[in-house]
């Protein structure tokens, strides 16, 4: 659920890492198996904005985010926990800060931390979770993971550590390492899992991505391993699109074992004519049948200014073969601050909503009367923003070479330390690709059509339109 995006979950953090280390399904969870899981799309939105959108100076910052549910008890709406986000000077996210009401001594008792490290080119290199010791009154260190970047700017490899607190010194757990294809797509990640018994790495599994002629995801195959060369072939997801390159479906399977595969579920999207995913529907196999079964579905519903006003959660009862809404959120903005204007933790949620999203209220389905009740609240707190300590830079370095370009192209002197949004739309006015530079990163453009495009750079507040030749 969205709600559950810009706030939290039951499980982020500390919680949800210690399940991905600890359960026996925790490869499963990283390499993001999507069987009967919710994954949201909304491509054919995000590839329409248009050339001539001007640039907007960020004017309001994102602080925190409290939450009210429910009490069982009472059966009122009370506090529940609060969430604290803190940036730095260029704008990143550093720490998460999540606390939980105390309704005895009526105050905010911490939970978990979670920290954001940058380097000097504003990639996030670490991150680090941390608990709340009652006893102790200090932060304890639980998960660790880092990144590194090969030479084109790309996550070569992720790390994952846990903290040992008779030792005090971290941990090896896993890590995952990334190759891609010539167009910049993954193309292959390898998870390994640490043995501290012979100190050494083991490989555990492996996942292999496929894409089409336009650089979309159609394949993707994932393996066991046996801790060496052999890799053995347990489940794949198959993904297909509407001709505006909008995602229309997953069709997800597990191995028989025996050379032969068996349907596992199906995930079909709509959209409306704006490109707003409407509706996802999910569907499992009846493994005796082999027929598809209607589970779940979930609705979007957006307002005239493209914010995302209801979310609502469907089952479906096999016995009436009728759905039934399992849970409903509602959501309010205000629209005098546009999504570009905001300074927020996460940078995904714009297919969510264009204006400054303010409450929320979630309601649940109450299985003695079937009827949705309240069960919880958000309520988000901004202040105004005013990000200083970044360069400043000329213009002569904010444009694209080489122009013309047939593989690659950069910006500028090549040596900015801080990051730049690079996009280029056809002449048309359609996004093309986008990416955010730093550096001697590269952004490739070998799978474009030759041509030319138009080229916009950003960096802040400022703009700089080109034109692009693609050889």
């Amino acid at each position: 659920m969205v709600f559950s995006v810009i706030g939290h979950t039951p499980e982020k953090g500390i919680q949800a890492k210690k399940k991905l280390i600890e359960s026996a399904e925790f490869v499963k969870n990283k390499f993001k198996t999507i069987d009967g899981e919710r994954i949201h799309f909304n491509s054919k939105r995000a590839n329409s904005q248009t050339i001539l959108k001007s640039a907007q100076v960020i004017k309001q910052r994102l602080d925190s985010i409290i939450d009210e549910e429910l009490d069982s008890i009472t059966k009122q709406i009370r506090l529940s926990s609060k969430t604290i986000f803190k940036y730095n000077t260029n704008g990143n996210i550093t720490q998460e800060t999540y606390y939980l009401w105390d309704k005895i001594s009526g105050k905010w008792i911490g939970d978990w931390k979670f920290e954001t490290f940058w380097n000097a080119q504003g990639k996030q290199f670490q991150t680090i979770d941390s608990e709340w010791d009652a006893v102790t009154q200090k932060w304890i260190n639980g998960y660790k993971n880092e990144t590194n970047y090969n030479a084109n700017g790309l996550i070569s490899i992720e790390s994952y550590s846990s903290w040992d607190k008779t030792s005090e010194k971290w941990q090896n757990d896993m890590k995952t390492e990334y190759t891609y294809n010539s167009s910049g797509n993954k193309s292959q990640e390898i998870g390994y899992m640490f043995d501290a018994d012979i100190n050494q790495w083991e490989i555990s599994m492996k996942n292999e991505y496929t894409y089409n002629s336009s650089g979309k995801l159609t394949l993707e195959a994932r393996y066991f391993s046996d801790g060496g060369s052999n890799y053995f072939m347990f489940s794949k997801s198959e993904y297909s699109y509407n001709t505006d390159g909008s995602l229309k479906q997953t069709i997800n399977y597990t191995s028989d074992f025996m050379g032969g595969w068996m349907l596992s579920s199906k995930n079909e999207f709509i959209y409306d004519s704006s490109g707003n995913l409407t509706h996802e529907i999910n569907y499992v196999s009846n493994q005796q049948s082999s027929e598809l079964i209607a589970t779940w579905k979930d609705e979007y519903v957006f307002d005239s200014s493209g914010n995302l006003s209801q979310e609502i959660n469907y089952e479906w009862d096999e016995a009436t073969k009728k759905w039934f809404i399992d849970r409903k959120s509602e959501y309010s903005f205000n629209n005098s601050y546009s999504y570009n204007e905001l300074l927020l933790p996460y940078s995904d949620l714009e297919n969510y909503f264009r204006h400054m999203i303010t409450a929320g209220i979630n309601y649940q389905r109450d299985e003695d009367t079937g009827e949705l009740v309240l069960y919880g609240k958000m309520i988000a707190y901004y202040s105004p923003v005013n990000i200083s300590g970044i360069n400043d830079i000329s213009e002569h370095e904010l444009t694209v070479f080489p122009n013309p370009a047939s593989e690659f192209i950069m910006i500028g002197s090549g040596h900015l330390n801080q990051q730049v949004l690079i996009e280029l739309f056809d002449m048309k006015g359609s996004k093309i690709v986008s990416g955010y530079l730093t550096g001697n990163e590269k952004l490739y453009v070998n799978q474009l059509n030759s041509g030319v495009y138009i080229c916009r750079v950003q960096f802040n507040d400022r703009i700089v339109n080109t034109k692009l030749v693609k050889k």
